[in-house]
């Protein structure tokens, strides 16, 4: 399972994501597995974006993940794919311009 899979069933347990969300992928971050601690904690504070901006009209980015090679980011309002579904979109340094929250 990838993590943007693993976030979507974390929420489907609570509550069901109806907006539009990516998470950006900058670099060559080395991301975790979703069962490993810090996938969890990546996970986790998906979850807790999703809550913060669920109803939100604003697009907002938030930093899940940073180190030297890259950076994970989650955003909401994407407006390129269904709802419920969260996509990843790989990011050259240029090429995001939504706010950090």
């Amino acid at each position: 399972m990838n993590l943007a899979s693993a976030i979507i069933q974390r929420a489907n347990a609570s509550w069901r994501p109806y907006g539009r969300y990516c998470l950006l992928i900058r670099g060559v971050p080395p991301i975790p597995k979703p069962t490993s601690l810090e996938g969890k904690g990546l996970i986790l504070s998906a979850i807790k974006f999703l809550d913060k901006t669920e109803g939100t009209e604003k697009q907002v980015s938030e930093e899940l993940m940073h180190c030297e090679v890259g950076s994970i980011l989650i955003q909401n309002k994407y407006q390129k794919y269904d709802r419920r579904k969260i996509v990843v979109l790989f990011l050259d340094e240029e090429n995001s311009n939504a706010p950090v929250v």
